[in-house]
């Protein structure tokens, strides 16, 4: 909805791009899928290697058939995983060309709890579950410092506290206007929002029911992320998947919060203004 600009020499600038408004998850997908090559940090994936070497000789005989399950379940219904040479080439050809590298975080209509890792570097955009937002983090879980905990208050903005979009991009000659075009295109519309929160701002519903209930409102076929507990609820035990991997908010903070974090914080500070949709860029 918004970017930061600044430019440099030699055709080198860059910009943030920024919006309070949550990806169609399918959108998202389908901007990106052919464009780069993705790759996902997926659910319990250090506990699966684990297990695959435990397993032995089995799971040799099994991996073939297996590989192909997972290919089945994985992806967006509707597209067909181009070659690398051809999403190269598709890079090439649109208005990402241009860019040599993008970092930041973002936020899926589908996943409410937590945000997503967002890291780009040529053709290669890797993507995954980098914790939840503060606005899920009880106050006296935040790191102690002061000057932490104003800065995190000053990314709370509207009722849905420091979810947002925030991802900088930095290339030869970016179309910062078409960019921007393209991801607000991905963001959900109107009446889309209107539903999404209507969910979240259902006081008869938890917060699990809320993010298994937008789950199912909008396709998500990105790759499953760990859930999170905050330590010291009161777990259901016969609600809780004992094969699901689990992280605790400490995972996350890290156990000593009086030096800082580990959680998505990043601000991206310009000399030139906000660039807004429709504006033109200088």
């Amino acid at each position: 909805m918004g970017a930061d600009i600044q430019v440099h020499r030699y055709g080198i600038n860059n910009f943030v791009y920024t919006a309070r408004r949550p990806f169609h998850p399918r959108h998202l997908f389908a901007l990106l899928h052919d464009k780069f090559i993705l790759l996902q940090h997926s659910e319990g994936g250090d506990e699966d290697e684990d297990n695959e070497g435990n397993e032995g000789d089995k799971m040799d005989l099994d991996d073939d058939e297996e590989e192909d399950e997972d290919t089945e379940k994985q992806g967006v219904s509707g597209f067909e995983q181009p070659d690398p040479a051809i999403i190269l080439a598709n890079k090439r050809s649109h208005a990402f060309g241009p860019v040599l590298r993008s970092k930041g975080f973002f936020w899926l209509a589908t996943r409410p709890l937590q945000f997503g890792e967002w890291s780009q570097a040529g053709g290669m955009l890797t993507v995954s579950c980098g914790g939840p937002w503060f606005a899920e983090v009880p106050s006296d879980a935040w790191p102690e410092d002061e000057d932490v905990r104003k800065s995190i208050e000053n990314d709370f903005k509207g009722p849905w506290g420091d979810r947002r979009q925030e991802l900088v991009f930095i290339g030869e000659g970016i179309d910062i206007e078409k960019i921007t075009a393209l991801l607000d295109d991905c963001l959900l519309d109107d009446k889309e929002m209107a539903r999404w929160e209507r969910v979240m701002g259902n006081k008869e519903l938890s917060r699990d029911e809320k993010a298994e209930l937008l789950g199912t409102m909008w396709e998500d076929g990105w790759e499953d992320w760990p859930s999170f507990e905050i330590e010291g609820e009161d777990e259901d035990e016969e609600d809780i998947e004992e094969t699901k991997p689990k992280h605790y908010i400490s995972d996350y903070l890290g156990p000593a919060k009086k030096d800082g974090h580990k959680h998505h914080h990043h601000h991206h500070h310009h000399k030139k203004g906000e660039h807004k949709k429709g504006a033109k860029a200088t």
